[in-house]
């Protein structure tokens, strides 16, 4: 059940705390180049959008935080409007939320990212919390997961993506047209990186200009709202299953529904 951090009132809150299955959950994403064509908030579109579906299709309240608007980005500097923020900055955003969640008597915890650049740090964040005693918290840093289920919702609506159509291209562009259409620019011949070619990920970390002078990894063409509800679909039920399975809570009927579709 999708709760809304941001329009509680704090005796609200408190009552959320006194009845104890709440949950509290922590989108983040990045500011960052995203093409000719998609705005710089489109991992906080994202994040924010997956954090109110998920929330949504869980049994047990879910308080969402505000996406943290801002990530793990050196690698797209070269573009301008991309924020980097440093480590220790991000690390101090989740904290705080961390913190003013446990205040208000919630103990279980998720962090989900709309931003891959955020995964590796978010798989250490969560090691070093599993110590502690007042908290149970997961976050979602598994890479191939998250794409896995990406792509699956992209070839169930229609589309055929090339192998590192990860950024920007007609997946990113697909969701971003079923949560914001009016902030998609045309992208009528606009063409990014779509070769996949062994080492290309190492490549991109040390810089996304090293392969593609638009910013984009794949092709935007293509790409419908119908697509990406499909797609914000599958990345739902697969964050869903992760939440239920990792902070012992029960998912609703639409997520054991999409999980059939998905699944078998």
């Amino acid at each position: 059940m999708y709760v809304d951090y941001t329009s509680l009132t704090w005796p609200e809150a408190r009552r959320l705390a006194d009845d104890g299955r709440a949950i509290g959950l922590i989108p983040v994403g990045a500011m960052e180049q995203h093409g000719p064509h998609l705005p710089l908030s489109t991992d906080c579109l994202i994040g924010a959008e997956l954090g109110r579906r998920t929330a949504a299709a869980l049994v047990d309240p879910v308080v969402v935080a505000p996406v943290v608007p801002g990530g793990l980005s050196s690698h797209h500097v070269d573009f301008p409007g991309t924020v980097d923020l440093p480590e220790t900055i991000f690390r101090g955003a989740l904290d705080a939320y961390v913190d003013a969640y446990l205040r208000m008597g919630i103990a279980r915890i998720a962090i989900l990212t709309g931003h891959g650049g955020n995964a590796g740090f978010l798989g250490r964040y969560e090691e070093e919390q599993a110590g502690r005693d007042d908290l149970r918290l997961i976050a979602f840093h598994e890479v191939p997961r998250y794409l896995e289920a990406m792509f699956t919702g992209a070839r169930r609506g229609g589309l055929d993506p090339v192998a590192c159509d990860i950024h920007a291209g007609v997946i990113e562009t697909s969701q971003i047209l079923a949560i914001a259409p009016h902030l998609v620019r045309d992208f009528e011949g606009v063409d990014g990186y779509t070769e996949a070619a062994p080492g290309y990920l190492e490549r991109l970390f040390d810089g996304m200009t090293a392969l593609t002078d638009t910013g984009i990894l794949g092709t935007p063409s293509g790409a419908t709202a119908a697509a990406g509800e499909e797609i914000l679909a599958a990345l739902t039920a697969e964050h869903a299953r992760w939440i239920a399975a990792g902070l012992d809570c029960e998912l609703g009927a639409t997520a054991h529904l999409d999980q059939a579709v998905t699944r078998g």
